[in-house]
C-alpha cells in the first residue's frame, strides 16, 4: 500500500490544492457549521409543525436539509479530526481535545433540558418527575453518549406533540464518537496514512449506503453507519492527501450542475446517492475558495455545535407555548432567535473556555 509522504510540502504542490488553503483559520468553516446547524433545525420546524413531507430538498432528493446538513458536519469533522490527529499523533491529547469540545456544551445542555425544560412542561408531580427512571437515563446516557448512546425522551413532556424527542439532534452524537475512535484506532496502528485502505474505506462505504438506499432502506443502522464512515473519512482523505488534491472552479461546478440534472432522474435513490457522493467535494470547496465577506464571520466565533444541541428543546418549548399547533415559519422564526442567544452563551461562557484547558506536560 501507498503511504503519504511526509517530505512533501505545500510549496511542492499546485497553488489550487487544498494544502494552499488548509493552513491557519482563515477559510469559511465556521460559517458553513453555523449554516448547517441552521438547516437541522429548519428540517425540525417542518417536521414538528407537520409539514415534513413538503421540505423543498426532502421532495426533490429524498433527504431532508438536517440530514444533508449532518453530512457536511461529518465531512468538516473528519478533516478538522484528521488534522488534530496529524498534527500531534497523541492518545492522550486527541482524546482530552475531543472531550473538550463535545461534554461541556452537552452537559450544560442536559442540565438545560432536564431542570428547565423537562421540569416546567411535565405533566407529572415535580417529585416523580424528578426520580422517574426516564429522567435518570436521560441524564446518565445523554452525559456519557457511549456505549449506550443517547435517551431522548423525558417523562410527561412534549407526550402530545407529534414527536415527543425532548431532543431530536442528539441521536448523531454517538455515530461522531464512534468515527473519533475508528480514526484513533486507525492512526495509532498507521493504517490511516495507508492511501489504499482509506480509499478502499471510504468507497466500500458508499457503495453499501448506495446499496441500501437502492434497495428502500436508506435509514437501517447499516446504512446509516456506512454514510457517515463515507463523509467523516471522505474528509479526513481530503486532508491527508491535500498536496494533491486541488480545489477546481470547473471542478465544482460540474459537480452542481450533475446534481441538477440528477433532478431529471425519475428514481429518488439515485439522486440521493449523487447527492451524498457529491457532499464531501462540494463542502471542503466552499470551505477555502469563496472569501471576501464570508471570512467575516470568522470573528464572531462558533455558534454550530451550541445551534444544534438546543434547537431541539427551544423548538418544543416554543410549539408547547403555543399549544402545540403553529406555521412553520412562526416556529423556525421564534426558535431560530432563542436557540441563537443560548448558542452564545454556551461558546462564550463554556464551550472557549473549555478549548483553552491544556492536559499538562509534566
Amino acid at each position: 500500500m501507498s503511504e503519504i509522504n511526509p517530505a512533501s510540502t505545500v510549496k511542492d504542490t499546485p497553488n489550487n490544492s487544498i494544502a494552499a488553503y488548509a493552513h491557519g483559520r482563515d477559510n469559511n468553516l465556521n460559517l458553513l457549521r453555523i449554516v448547517a446547524a441552521t438547516l437541522v433545525l429548519v428540517t425540525h420546524a417542518y417536521g414538528l409543525t407537520g409539514n415534513g413531507g413538503i421540505e423543498p430538498l426532502y421532495a426533490n432528493f429524498g433527504v431532508s436539509f438536517g440530514s444533508w446538513a449532518v453530512d457536511v458536519f461529518f465531512v468538516i469533522s473528519g478533516f478538522l479530526v484528521g488534522k488534530s490527529w496529524d498534527r500531534r499523533k497523541s492518545v492522550r491529547n486527541f482524546l482530552w481535545a475531543r472531550a473538550l469540545r463535545i461534554f461541556p456544551a452537552l452537559w450544560a445542555c442536559t442540565i438545560f433540558s432536564v431542570f428547565l425544560v423537562g421540569f416546567w412542561f411535565t405533566t407529572l408531580p415535580a417529585w416523580e418527575y424528578l426520580f422517574h427512571v426516564d429522567t435518570l437515563k436521560f441524564i446518565a446516557e445523554n452525559s456519557t453518549i457511549l456505549p449506550v448512546g443517547v435517551f431522548t425522551t423525558l417523562p410527561g413532556v412534549f407526550s402530545d406533540h407529534q414527536l415527543n424527542s425532548v431532543n431530536l439532534s442528539l441521536w448523531t452524537l454517538p455515530f461522531e464518537l464512534k468515527m473519533y475512535l475508528m480514526l484513533l484506532a486507525l492512526g495509532w496502528s498507521k493504517y490511516l496514512y495507508k492511501r489504499a485502505l482509506l480509499i478502499c474505506l471510504v468507497s466500500l462505504s458508499l457503495v453499501v449506503f448506495a446499496w441500501s438506499v437502492a434497495i428502500g432502506q436508506p435509514e437501517t443502522a447499516i446504512a446509516e453507519y456506512c454514510r457517515f464512515v463515507f463523509c467523516f473519512f471522505s474528509g479526513t482523505f481530503l486532508f491527508l492527501h491535500r498536496e494533491n488534491i486541488v480545489l477546481h472552479r470547473g471542478a465544482a461546478c460540474l459537480l452542481i450542475v450533475a446534481l441538477a440534472l440528477c433532478l431529471l432522474l425519475p428514481h429518488l435513490p439515485w439522486r440521493l446517492i449523487a447527492l451524498t457522493a457529491a457532499t464531501p467535494y462540494l463542502t471542503i470547496f466552499v470551505a477555502f475558495i469563496p472569501s471576501r465577506l464570508l471570512r467575516a464571520y470568522n470573528a464572531v466565533g462558533d455558534y454550530s455545535y451550541g445551534v444544534y444541541i438546543y434547537a431541539g428543546p427551544v423548538q418544543q418549548s416554543v410549539l408547547a407555548i403555543a399549544g402545540g399547533k403553529m406555521a412553520y415559519m412562526e416556529n423556525l422564526a421564534w426558535s431560530f432567535c432563542i436557540t441563537l442567544i443560548l448558542a452564545m452563551f454556551s461558546w462564550h461562557l463554556i464551550e472557549n473556555r473549555a478549548l483553552r484547558l491544556k492536559l499538562s506536560t509534566s
